[in-house]
């Protein structure tokens, strides 16, 4: 009898194994700057291509009242003001024969292989998307205010010093003034980081609660990942990023995984094929996306697509260094 994907697969029961994995698998989605968000999980479940996402502007504190004992002068009151981000949802899909999954039909628990295989390719799908949205924030705000970002991979800055240096990082986190220890995550590519190494000059801090050891720079978390390759030649960007600075969501279509038979396929000896379907939403927090319904990637990745609602430098926490490494 040969087993096929529908003899292994309950669609629901596969997405749900799916969803774990998948939450699992991200340096650059896991390091913490990125938050789950249950009010875009709770969009991505109901209509809309886009939601709005309300909170208050900070008061002012531009002037006060100053104190008397005269009864006739009366408090000055002010308001507080609202201010709207906005964010989209993204609609994304793959599917895959029998030929390409035949192999994991032999695995012991197939069902569990193939949700393994499908989970991987699906984070790594994820985090392009977490990418690109990270690319187009930067790249609106050097086409804007072009106050998040310190490139050092010319010859201008500190006597033509274009590598990832101490000095050059906590320049880059002083846009955000006395907020800077705000900023508590950087992430990396392997090379930068190889080369910090090799100065020695990170540090690897192991809890004393047993929980797993990781790296720090200048005294903030460092996570290492590939998906930032370098822009160009020898030029990258490291991120750092305070805690929550993005919020996610993740959910499913009607249908999230289907099962289809090809009764042609094979020349009439038949084989089937297995769609899954997700949804995700990254929210920059204090941006707003002004582009159209279900972006790609490279959209989201344009300076066009986002505009800044935040008018405070200090409560975008994130900031970005351009530098040069060999």
């Amino acid at each position: 009898m040969t087993v096929r994907i529908s003899d292994v697969i309950d669609p629901s029961l596969f997405t749900s194994r799916v969803q774990v994995l998948t939450e699992q698998k991200s340096a650059f989605i896991s390091s913490g700057a990125f938050q789950r968000s249950p009010q875009l999980d709770a969009f991505l479940a109901g209509p809309g291509s886009k939601i709005d996402v309300h909170s208050y502007r900070d008061l002012d504190d531009s002037d006060e009242n100053i104190s008397s004992d005269d009864p006739a002068v009366k408090s000055t009151h002010d308001g507080i003001q609202t201010q709207t981000e906005e964010t989209v949802r993204l609609s994304r899909n793959k599917s895959w024969k029998t030929m390409s999954l035949a192999r994991e039909l032999a695995h012991a628990d197939p069902a569990n292989a193939i949700a393994n295989r499908v989970a991987a390719y699906k984070m790594r799908k994820l985090q392009a998307c977490a990418l690109a949205v990270t690319k187009g924030v930067f790249a609106n705000n050097l086409a804007n205010e072009d106050d998040m970002v310190l490139d050092i991979s010319g010859s201008a800055y500190s006597a033509g010093v274009t590598n990832i240096s101490p000095s050059a990082l906590i320049d880059t986190t002083t846009s955000l003034g006395d907020s800077s220890a705000d900023l508590d995550i950087i992430v990396m590519h392997s090379l930068p980081f190889a080369n910090l190494q090799k100065q020695e000059l990170i540090r690897t801090i192991t809890p004393a609660n047993g929980d797993p050891a990781f790296s720090t720079f200048i005294g903030r978390r460092v996570i290492v990942d590939d998906a930032l390759a370098p822009e160009s030649a020898g030029v990258y960007n490291t991120y750092v990023f305070g805690a929550g600075c993005f919020q996610f969501g993740l959910g499913n279509p009607t249908v999230p995984t289907e099962v289809e038979s090809l009764p042609s396929e094979g020349n009439g000896h038949g084989g089937q094929a297995l769609y899954h379907r997700w949804e995700s939403c990254f929210h920059p927090t204090g941006m707003k996306y002004t582009g159209g319904s279900n972006p790609s990637n490279a959209v989201l990745e344009t300076a066009g697509s986002w505009s800044r609602v935040f008018n405070e430098r200090k409560a975008i926490k994130m900031c970005m260094l351009t530098h040069r490494e060999s």
